[in-house]
């Protein structure tokens, strides 16, 4: 069992540094509870039942077929709305800093602690972009809006209290134990991510 969990679960970073999995957890929503609930269980089956299962904590994972909504998958309610010429809300200043994944990445890091299971069983792993792939919600839009030639129409209301201003996942662990690291930079996944989404406007 992969369970994907999500960077929610950990208590607001103290300093602009990368998150490792040591980092202590506070569940600030009902979502991150619920999340932080399934973690611990997934984990205590390895502990307990000697289950093959491996906890993944996701932070912002973006890529090809993403529509986005108002609560997840930002990158692609960005791209889709960016590109009819839609207004974006943006919670905040849009200055928070995010680590972005490309679901290819993410699939391979499945598929790797599937078989390398004998090291993943009962670990947590961050699965992020780390810092390479650090952008802010800014950054995106204008990039967004840049290579489309489309103009973003940001509306900008309050940030959310459980919403924090800064997070990047340490993904040294998965690097360390399982050889995992993300292959598709930022730039290279958001052009598939734009191409397809011209793709079905």
């Amino acid at each position: 069992v992969v369970y994907t969990s999500t960077s929610k679960v950990y208590a607001p970073l103290a300093d602009r540094n990368p998150c490792a999995e040591t980092q202590t957890l506070d569940y600030r929503s009902p979502y991150a509870s619920s999340k932080g609930a399934a973690d611990d269980y997934v984990r205590d089956y390895a502990r307990r039942f000697d289950m093959n299962t491996v906890v993944l904590r996701l932070s912002s994972v973006y890529g090809v077929h993403q529509y986005g909504n108002e609560d997840d998958a930002w990158v692609g309610r960005l791209a889709h709305s960016i590109l009819r010429d839609r207004p974006v809300t943006i919670h905040g200043d849009g200055k928070q800093v995010r680590d972005l994944l490309d679901v290819r990445d993410l699939s391979a890091l499945c598929a790797t602690v599937i078989d390398k299971v004998g090291i993943a069983q009962g670990e947590v792993y961050n699965a992020g972009g780390g810092t390479e792939n650090q952008r802010t919600v800014l950054d995106v839009a204008a990039r967004i809006g840049e290579v489309t030639g489309h103009e973003p129409r940001l509306e900008f209301v309050e940030r959310p209290d459980d919403e924090a201003e800064y997070y990047v996942s340490d993904i040294e662990k998965a690097r360390r134990d399982l050889g995992w690291q993300p292959k598709f930079d930022f730039d290279r996944g958001l052009r598939d991510l734009l191409d397809w989404a011209e793709s079905v406007r």
